[in-house]
């Protein structure tokens, strides 16, 4: 996480990079904006930043020139790639530190959602015991 930390980015900036990681795929300003829930302004001042600092790159979309699509550059894949290690590393240090009992409670109610068993993305059911 040290290394996460030195980069010395805003956020927005981290949540930028994650995104583009996570979708691997190059995206316009307007799809970025969406996905990090910014406004293209402020998403373009974002990517400007990331691009100079070597992150980033922008291109003209090939089909439409009018749209800039931004993609992870070398540095950045690897900053993404150490920024998502040091996420799990220091889940595990966690969940070692757990009492056992309470480590395999933690296991079964994350099991549905690691499984792909339940959206969690969604909000949950109400459950109807606990409605009046």
């Amino acid at each position: 996480m040290a290394d996460v930390a030195k980069a010395d980015l805003a956020f927005s900036q981290f949540r930028t990079l994650m995104e583009l990681g996570a979708r691997g795929t190059a995206l316009s300003v307007n799809e970025l904006a969406d996905a990090v829930q910014l406004s293209v302004a402020a998403t373009g001042r974002v990517v400007d930043k990331l691009v100079g600092l070597g992150y980033t790159d922008r291109r003209e979309d090939p089909t439409d020139r009018r749209v800039k699509r931004v993609s992870l550059t070398a540095v950045g894949h690897t900053f993404v790639t150490m920024a998502v290690d040091a996420r799990a590393d220091a889940l595990r240090a966690f969940t070692r530190r757990l009492p056992s009992d309470v480590a395999h409670a933690l296991a079964c109610a994350l099991d549905p959602v690691v499984n792909g068993d339940i959206d969690y993305f969604t909000a949950p059911n109400p459950d109807p015991q606990t409605e009046s």
